[in-house]
C-alpha cells in the first residue's frame, strides 16, 4: 500500500481552467506557454494512464524533486523506480479548482487532483492537492518540481 501512495503522489492528470493568474507577459504569450504546457499535461496523464516510462522519462527534468503527500522526497530515479514497480493500475485522473503562474521560463500550477487506481483487485480514489513547476530550458519544457498533499473528505 505504501508504493501505491508514493505512486499516487507522483501522478496528475490534464487540468480544465477554472482561474489563473499570470506576470509580465503579455496575454498572447502567456497563452502560448499555457498552451505547450497543456499539451505536456495531457501527455503526462496518458503516461500514467497507460504505464507508459518513455514518456514520464522525457517529462520529468533531471534534477526533478518530488515530495509525495506523506512528505516523503524523491528524486527523477527515485519516482520512475516507483513508477516502474508499482503494482496499480491507475483507471481515471481529474483535476478541478486549477490555477497557473507564467513566469519567464517557469510555469507554476496547482490545483486539485482525483484519483482512481486498481491495486489487488480493489478500486481505490483519493484526492490531493498539488502544485507543480515545469521550466524551458533548451527549448524544452520538463516537470522540475511536484509536491502533493492528501486531502481527508469531510
Amino acid at each position: 500500500m505504501k508504493g501505491i501512495l508514493i505512486v499516487l503522489a507522483f501522478a496528475v492528470s490534464m487540468p480544465s481552467f477554472a482561474h489563473g493568474g499570470q506576470s509580465q507577459h503579455s496575454a498572447d504569450d502567456t497563452a502560448r506557454v499555457v498552451q505547450a504546457v497543456m499539451k505536456l499535461e495531457r501527455k503526462w496523464v496518458s503516461a500514467i494512464l497507460r504505464h507508459d516510462i518513455k514518456t514520464m522519462d522525457r517529462l520529468l527534468a533531471d534534477d526533478f524533486i518530488g515530495v509525495g503527500s506523506g512528505g516523503v522526497v524523491r528524486d527523477k530515479i527515485q519516482t520512475m523506480a516507483d513508477f516502474r514497480s508499482s503494482p496499480a493500475s491507475f483507471t481515471a485522473i481529474d483535476l478541478d479548482d486549477f490555477n497557473f503562474r507564467v513566469d519567464a521560463d517557469s510555469y507554476v500550477m496547482s490545483g486539485r487532483a482525483r484519483m482512481k487506481v486498481r491495486l489487488e483487485g480493489q478500486d481505490l480514489s483519493q484526492q490531493f492537492s498539488y502544485s507543480k513547476v515545469y521550466v524551458k530550458r533548451r527549448g524544452r519544457w520538463q516537470i522540475i518540481a511536484l509536491h502533493m498533499a492528501r486531502l481527508t473528505e469531510e
